[in-house]
C-alpha cells in the first residue's frame, strides 16, 4: 500500500454521527500499517472558512512533496 498511496485526506461533515466513528476506525486501521501514510483529518461545519481548509490542504500537499523528495532510496 505504501507505494500506491502518498497520503490520505479524510473529510467529515461534523464531529457527530457516523463520520466520527468511521474516521476513528480508519485512523486506527492506518496506524497499524508497517509504514502508515500521512493522514489529514478535516472536520467541516457551517463555520468552516474556505481559506482555512485550503491552507491546511496546501500544507499537507507540501509535506507529501517534501517526503517524496527526501525518501530513502
Amino acid at each position: 500500500m505504501r507505494d500506491e498511496v502518498d497520503g490520505i485526506i479524510l473529510i467529515s461533515a461534523c464531529i457527530c454521527g457516523p463520520d466520527a466513528l468511521l474516521g476513528e476506525l480508519i485512523q486506527r486501521h492506518i496506524s497499524r500499517l508497517d509504514a502508515p501514510p500521512p493522514l489529514l483529518r478535516l472536520t467541516v461545519d457551517e463555520h468552516t472558512a474556505r481559506a482555512g481548509l485550503q491552507t491546511r490542504i496546501e500544507a499537507f500537499l507540501d509535506l507529501l512533496g517534501w517526503r517524496r523528495g527526501h525518501a530513502a532510496i
